[in-house]
């Protein structure tokens, strides 16, 4: 599904590039920064860890493309993770069309195009929610161990992963203990997803600057960046700066867990302070009508239906919508205040499994004819395969519908500023002291730069093709 979302359905968000990136001379100057050995010298506003993959990854592969490949692992463990939630809500079937209608959802699909450390983030939230959800279901220790190693991912990849790290990991506790048989049993399960959270609160305190640009002020800087689209003055929220400026806010492995629910109320508070006419600023209003209104009334009813569909399993309920309700809030903060591609990305995970629990249980509505047949665990059956078929050929444009990834109310992704910095380099041909542009220049010789996992993306970088979208 990830190489499908990669190759081809994401071909109508390349509208404007084929590869994206915002603020990527950070990402970039980062994974320099870690590729040479000096993270001390810039603290900046991103943590180290999800740089070490492509960091390493550069050496062979070049910068460009060691993103590219953890973007796309990244989004592999988003789309198992999506499988893995529907399973666990309504079975085979509602995880596959989880996995499968991520597809027609922009921001996921082009997460592999995203040069960027957000496909991190959204990956380790997905993963840690499945798993979550998965230990009401099944009473092994692994979803307790597969959600602390993605709690303590999620925590190292980002600053702000502590939105959903914090609320999952509390209701994966409870539920340790809650749907445990034995106590011995409950004390393992949350020695397992507790252990990797705490041991990345030691990582973080090791390998992350105490500088680091913390959670209050990096919302402040988002709601400044919002204020300022609107042509507001960004003076309405000084108090705020101000105080984030004497201390840099919550940074997992710096900052005591005890400053979090400050942390959580300084950013409603923040986010209650942005007038409406940043709100609706015209950049929000379309990119909201881009990503989020196509989506709100299949998303409803989908919602609507997975409440009756799962009112007989009441636990699995209360796990979805408890698991369900950082991305919600992420979504609703994100698309009223800065609703761009790589912030909804994460709110929008949720969606491709409320819309493929709610197919399943549609499509259970009806006795299946072969309720009586025997056929081996794992497989869909015959009705079921038919039906995930046709979704995958109306996703594909066979026929043209809704769903087609070329269909006419799809929007490209604007983020372009991997072309600005590459031109910049190619065009100086120099070895600047900046790390980024210093780890780019030193493949400008070779013909494959810079990148050889997306050709046409070389070709339109080194100037040798314009980009025009399949």
């Amino acid at each position: 599904m990830a190489l499908l979302c990669t190759a081809l359905l994401s071909q109508a968000l390349t509208e404007y590039f084929p590869l994206s990136a915002a603020d990527f001379d950070h990402y970039c100057g980062l994974v320099g920064r870690v590729a040479e050995g000096n993270l001390q010298s810039e603290p900046g506003v991103r943590m180290p860890a999800p740089a070490w993959l492509p960091a390493a990854a550069s050496h062979s592969l070049g910068l460009i493309d060691g993103l590219a490949l953890q973007s796309f692992l990244a989004l592999v463990a988003t789309c198992a993770g999506l499988y893995l939630w529907g399973l666990t809500l309504r079975g085979r079937l509602a995880g596959t069309l989880a996995a499968l209608l991520a597809g027609t959802i922009g921001p996921l699909a082009f997460l592999a195009r995203d040069l960027s450390f957000y496909p991190v983030v959204v990956a380790g939230s997905v993963v840690l929610a499945a798993a979550v959800v998965a230990s009401v279901r099944f009473r092994g220790v692994g979803p307790s161990a597969l959600a602390g190693v993605a709690a303590a991912v999620l925590l190292l990849a980002d600053v702000r992963g502590v939105l959903f790290a914090a609320p999952l990991v509390g209701v994966g506790l409870a539920f340790a203990v809650l749907r445990a048989r034995r106590w011995p049993a409950a004390l393992l399960r949350v020695g397992l997803l507790a252990a990797p959270v705490v041991a990345s609160w030691f990582i973080a305190h090791a390998v992350v600057p105490a500088q680091l640009t913390g959670l209050e002020a990096q919302a402040v800087m988002y709601a400044d960046q919002a204020l300022r689209n609107a042509g507001e003055s960004p003076d309405l929220l000084a108090r705020e700066q101000a105080a984030t400026r004497h201390s840099p806010g919550f940074v997992w492995g710096h900052a005591s867990p005890t400053a979090l629910p400050g942390a959580f109320l300084f950013l409603g508070r923040l986010t209650d302070r942005v007038p409406p006419a940043a709100r609706d600023s015209q950049q929000n209003v379309e990119l909201r009508a881009r990503h989020l209104v196509p989506w709100a009334a299949p998303g409803l009813i989908a919602l609507a239906i997975c409440l009756v569909g799962l009112a007989r399993k009441p636990w699995r309920l209360v796990a979805l919508g408890l698991c369900a309700a950082p991305f919600l809030g992420m979504l609703w903060a994100t698309g009223q205040v800065l609703p761009q591609e790589r912030h909804l990305a994460t709110g929008l995970a949720v969606l491709p499994v409320l819309l493929g629990v709610a197919a399943a249980v549609l499509a259970e509505a009806t006795p299946p004819v072969d309720a009586g047949s025997a056929r081996p665990p794992g497989v869909l059956s015959w009705r079921q395969a038919l039906l995930v078929g046709a979704i995958a050929a109306a996703m594909l444009g066979l026929p043209p519908s809704w769903l087609d990834y070329q269909a006419g109310w799809r929007k490209g992704i604007v983020q372009s500023e991997p072309r600005t910095l590459l031109q910049r380099v190619k065009d100086h041909r120099s070895i600047p002291s900046n790390p980024c542009t210093r780890a780019l220049g030193q493949g400008v010789a070779d013909p494959w730069w810079p990148s050889r996992l997306y050709p046409r993306a070389r070709r339109v970088l080194d100037g040798s093709d314009t980009w025009a979208p399949d």
